[in-house]
């Protein structure tokens, strides 16, 4: 069996986890077992202190930090802009696809996603987008008037129609559309995609990345004085 090039791709801040880091722990391990997936992580990553691109052999895959520029945000909103970046990142890892078939581009940050095309522009490749978390949810933290709006629009007054709004941006759009396939961790994140996109999708898988969410009734008895233990993961925000 011909050989799987399989390149993860996220953006992250230096020194901090993340469920997404760990889901890309967890799934490097699976992957490990997997001789006839050849693996690369292509890490973008937001540091102070490391200012030059470098590739390592960590394990059974290779990784690739690239340093990200310190404001990246103009970057991503400027399509100008964000081409010429994406033409220099490109530039840093072309050789990685050199002489590469069966090659797949495993995004798990959406605004990854136009490095993404720019790099299926020059390589034989298919694009994956893997949502870990509905972005409009994040407003919570930051903006809990515009959170209790689109709330109220997805939850509260909920109807059959197609949702522009709970799509926050055009890169996030870009992200659903133009992939060959969109992975979702709940089926909550799948509904949401279908009502907030309008036009086709790409095929979508439902993997769940811990306790499902499939609507199943459960029935779950206890003592009034049994005592609750509750594991918390998570970051200490409001939204968590």
């Amino acid at each position: 069996m011909e050989k799987i090039n399989l390149f993860l791709m996220d953006m992250s801040e230096d020194g901090t986890t993340t469920g997404v880091t760990r889901y890309m722990e967890t799934l490097l391990r699976g992957l490990s077992a997997c001789p006839d997936i050849e693996v690369c992580w292509i890490r973008l990553v937001h540091s102070r202190s490391k200012l030059i691109h470098r590739l390592e052999r960590v394990g059974t895959h290779l990784e690739y930090m690239i340093p990200l520029p310190l404001s990246m945000e103009p970057i991503l909103t400027e399509s100008y802009w964000n081409n010429k970046y994406n033409s220099v990142v490109f530039h840093i890892i072309e050789h990685l696809f050199a002489s590469k078939s069966n090659v797949i581009l495993h995004t798990h940050t959406l605004n990854l996603i136009d490095l993404a095309l720019y790099i299926r522009s020059k390589v034989d490749c298919k694009i994956i987008t893997h949502l870990h978390c509905i972005p409009w949810k994040g407003l919570y933290n930051r903006n809990p008037e515009h959170f209790n709006r689109l709330y109220k629009l997805a939850y509260v007054h909920p109807s059959s129609e197609t949702d522009l709004e709970l799509v926050l941006s055009d890169w996030e759009h870009r992200s659903y559309t133009l992939a060959d396939r969109l992975i979702c961790v709940t089926q909550c994140g799948a509904d949401f995609v279908r009502k907030g996109v309008a036009g086709a999708l790409p095929p979508t898988d439902i993997i769940p990345n811990g306790m499902d969410d499939f609507y199943e009734k459960r029935t779950v008895s206890r003592k009034k004085d049994k005592l609750i233990r509750l594991v918390y993961v998570g970051a200490l925000s409001p939204g968590k």
